[in-house]
């Protein structure tokens, strides 16, 4: 993914006010697609509205890196419909409240990945830091990163377990 790219935004191009809900799943539940609904790191499947690299796909290392690499597979299954609903009808106000769905007690990559997709689906594009966030949630869902005493440099992650 090229860091200029751009596809349309929910708020900033279609003119939607969005109110964003989240469900919370059983770890290592497998789900089926629907509406208004994206499994970010659970559902136990990678397609359009299912985003989870527990299922096995090569060289998935986080559901970030997924979310990031494939952003059609959230951008497409939300935004899309609005899209297809916008060439015929004026929709510049409404009131949208889509799900995003993850595992009970989301752990660093869980939250990435939801940060990417809310602002994917929102503005059409990722976080000018979106590739480092990636990376370094690549490292900490894989054990490499382990995040430092507080007293010795502020980081992220530690305060995300605390």
């Amino acid at each position: 993914m090229h860091p200029g790219f751009s596809l349309i935004g929910a708020r900033t191009d279609l003119g939607l006010s969005i109110r964003w809900r989240f469900s919370f799943l059983e770890a290592g539940r497998s789900v089926t697609r629907s509406g208004d609904v994206v499994h970010l790191d659970s559902g136990g499947r990678l397609e359009a509205g299912i985003v989870d690299h527990h299922q096995g796909e090569p060289g998935a290392t986080s559901a970030a890196r997924l979310v990031f690499e494939r952003p059609g597979l959230v951008h497409e299954h939300l935004v899309g419909p609005w899209i297809e609903t916008a060439r015929a009808h004026e929709i510049r106000g409404r009131t949208w409240t889509p799900t995003i769905a993850l595992h009970a007690d989301p752990d660093f990559d869980a939250i990435v990945s939801t940060v990417l997709a809310m602002e994917l689906v929102e503005t059409g594009r990722f976080p000018i830091e979106a590739r480092r966030l990636v990376e370094y949630a690549d490292r900490v869902d894989q054990g490499v990163e382990r995040p430092p005493l507080p007293e010795r440099r502020f980081e992220l992650y530690p305060l995300i377990l605390m």
